[in-house]
């Protein structure tokens, strides 16, 4: 479908390439971004997914990129724990005005007996752990 505009998906995790493969497999049109810190990286598997490798040059140069790429929407599929790049990419879509969203994976079951506190912040954690 070559009238729909991209969707940028930033990632480096297995459910990160196969969200870009689904998205190619619907027609949609899909640039896999990578920090490119990862020597050799697996990257999606469907031939039409395009892979960048590298940064935007920060939250300014990213933004540029939406709007010069016409990016129709960017999902955010990085690891959970990563913290640099969730971040510049919420600040960049709203300078450029594109829609986005965070992919996560649900969070592991825990073993038998023990029970989960959910928390935002390494502060909420500790407000919420008993004693």
């Amino acid at each position: 479908m070559k009238d729909k505009r991209p969707i940028l998906v930033t990632g480096g995790t297995a459910g990160a390439r196969r969200l870009a493969d689904a998205l190619a497999v619907a027609g949609w049109p899909v640039i896999y971004a990578l920090a490119g810190l990862t020597p050799a990286p697996q990257l999606p598997e469907h031939a039409q997914v395009q892979v960048r490798h590298g940064g935007f040059g920060g939250v300014a140069g990213l933004a540029d990129w939406l709007r010069k790429q016409r990016v129709a929407a960017v999902v955010d599929a990085t690891h959970p724990h990563a913290q640099r790049m969730p971040a510049q990419v919420a600040q960049a879509v709203r300078l450029a005005d594109v829609p986005a969203l965070r992919y996560l994976l649900p969070p592991p079951a825990l073993p038998r007996g023990l029970q989960g506190v959910r928390a935002n912040t390494l502060a909420e954690m500790a407000e919420r752990l008993p004693g």
